[in-house]
């Protein structure tokens, strides 16, 4: 898991709403810039740091709620939850194909072909739990999603 970047532009005397609007602001980028490493789907800790991203932001938005329009901050909670949701579907088989994966080091001959047979299954749903991810990432970059939540948080309300 990838740290927090971090946050620059705040201080004892920086108005709460520009604070708040640098916190969203680099939390966003920092999930984005796991993007093309989510969609490649090589390195399962890219998704990973993605889905820690998307919730540290999801947090940093329910924390600061309140300095923003609440139409246009009840969408992008959405879009998020919506993100953080198909990102889930697919970490939490990652994690299931690990553990059985190590099982298969301590398991008895016997029970190795059925073992086996979990992770091709979990892979399989791995694959299909990644086609609803890739199709929502797709449609943010045709929507040019991430423009327009930068104007979101930096619009003044």
């Amino acid at each position: 898991m990838a740290k927090a970047w971090e946050v620059v532009g705040l201080g004892p005397d920086v108005a709460l709403g520009k604070c708040a609007r640098h916190i969203l602001e680099t939390r966003f980028r920092e999930m984005m810039s796991y993007r093309d490493g989510t969609v490649q789907g090589d390195d399962i800790e890219q998704l990973h740091s993605m889905r820690v991203s998307s919730r540290r932001l999801r947090s940093a938005m329910r924390n600061f709620r309140d300095c923003f329009d609440s139409e246009g901050f009840r969408y992008h909670s959405d879009r998020m939850r919506e993100i953080a949701a198909t990102l889930g579907a697919v970490r939490d088989l990652d994690v299931r194909i690990d553990w059985y994966e190590s099982l298969l080091t301590d398991s008895a001959p016997a029970e190795r072909p059925g073992i086996r047979h979990l992770i091709r299954i979990a892979r399989r749903d791995r694959k299909l739990a990644r086609m609803p991810l890739l199709t929502l990432l797709d449609r943010l970059e045709a929507e040019s999603y991430a423009d327009r939540f930068l104007a979101f948080v930096w619009q003044e309300s």
